[in-house]
């Protein structure tokens, strides 16, 4: 029976080519678009999710309040980290970052290979404790601990001695020359993973903040990434109010001390707590490591996705409601020969749901290739695939299912 109704459903579908194009065409676009702006909109979600700590890690931010309005900024001072691992007992550890000019940098192979390196960083002898899952290679707690210790990513691993020493030897130990005469002998500490796309974070190099910053007592200069993980034994809401008590006890106290300044002028500052997890969507500050995205924005393109997804289904449903006004002889036929109700709704079920079959399958391909081909030119790189979330595949196949009894019951 089945077999039967499916090779009625390709008779119709060579048929009416104009109408089973447009229909199918017009239901995978509609999916297509849906899938796509659902991508987009998990990528943006998922950034910096992937630490291990990610819930108790915060970012230390600078607001400097003035009588007509607001400066923020993603950073602080240099004295902050330390002060706060001092008095605030919540608080496990806290560690800071700062990017730092050019760096001329060789392979210790190969001395006519110089690469001038833009994004290195600075870093605490504590960062890879509080970012511990970057760390591949190395001892989390002394990568950095020597003033010309040096970490680098994977990539930038390979681009110094190549793939193949990468892949067969051991680079600890080995070391980086750096400066115009390679005078500096940077060892090699650590080999970190590279940086993901969905991270707010972006360098490729790390070096002792130790070795190279001494100027830790200036609380009016607003230029350390600061980082602060919060205990494992407490509860996140309790911790963090108590941690924003007392940093305005450390404005009084360390910042603006009240014998040297007046109310005014400590009321004026205050220093937040950003989740790591919402620095992508919900800052936006003077300072950050990069653009980032904006939470308005993604719920506006969800709200565009689910639009168009109505828009397709109501179209493929009037569709299909429209065609079966033409083939009422067709169906007159049918009764006369003997076809009851029953068969003929599952006829049309049959002939909707392979519609929407083809239509789901369309648009799965068409979303790939973008990703594959379209989203990079584009500036769009999606760190998730369809087939890498389980919630969308579950919610394309309700969607192909229900658009395809829609279709075919409403009829």
């Amino acid at each position: 029976m089945l077999k039967n109704y499916l090779k009625i459903t390709f008779r119709n579908v060579l048929r009416n080519k104009l109408y089973a194009s447009i229909n199918i065409l017009g239901l995978a676009i509609g999916i297509a678009s849906f899938l796509f702006i659902s991508l987009y909109i998990y990528n943006e979600l998922s950034y910096d999710t992937f630490w291990e700590n990610s819930d108790r890690i915060y970012r230390v931010d600078t607001a400097w309040t003035w009588p007509d309005g607001e400066s923020r900024y993603a950073t602080a001072p240099p004295p902050l980290a330390p002060r706060m691992e001092l008095d605030i007992p919540e608080i496990k550890l806290a560690t800071r970052i700062l990017k730092r000019g050019d760096f001329t940098f060789r392979p210790e192979t190969n001395h006519n290979r110089i690469f001038r390196e833009t994004n290195v960083y600075l870093a605490d002898e504590n960062y890879f404790l509080i970012f511990s899952d970057r760390l591949l290679q190395g001892n989390a707690k002394t990568v950095l601990a020597e003033p010309l210790s040096i970490v680098i990513s994977e990539s930038a691993a390979k681009r110094y001695f190549g793939e193949k020493i990468y892949d067969e030897e051991s680079l600890i130990g080995r070391s980086i020359l750096g400066g115009k005469d390679a005078a500096t002998a940077w060892k090699i500490t650590g080999i970190m993973k590279d940086v993901p796309l969905n991270s707010h974070q972006d360098f490729e190099i790390v070096v002792p903040m130790s070795g190279w910053w001494k100027h830790n007592d200036n609380w009016g200069w607003n230029i350390m990434h600061t980082y602060v993980l919060i205990e494992d034994n407490v509860i996140i809401e309790d911790a963090t109010d108590n941690i924003r008590s007392k940093l305005d006890d450390i404005v009084r106290n360390h910042t603006f001390p009240e014998k040297d300044h007046s109310a005014n002028t400590r009321e004026g500052l205050k220093y937040y707590l950003m989740p790591l997890k919402s620095i992508h969507l919900h800052s936006d500050f003077l300072g950050e490591m990069k653009p980032n995205g904006n939470i308005t924005v993604v719920y506006i393109f969800g709200l565009v996705a689910i639009l168009i997804l109505i828009v397709a289904c109501v179209n493929f449903t009037n569709l299909a409601t429209a065609l079966s006004v033409k083939r009422a002889k067709e169906v007159g036929v049918h009764k006369v020969l003997g076809s009851g109700r029953a068969s003929l709704t599952i006829k049309f079920l049959v002939e909707a749901m392979l519609y929407s079959a083809f239509a789901t399958m369309l648009a799965l391909v068409a979303v790939e290739l973008f990703i594959l081909f379209a989203s990079p030119s584009l500036g769009i790189n999606l760190v998730t695939g369809i087939f890498d979330r389980p919630e969308l595949i579950i919610g394309t196949l309700v969607i192909m299912i229900g658009s395809g009894l829609l279709a075919g019951f409403y009829p």
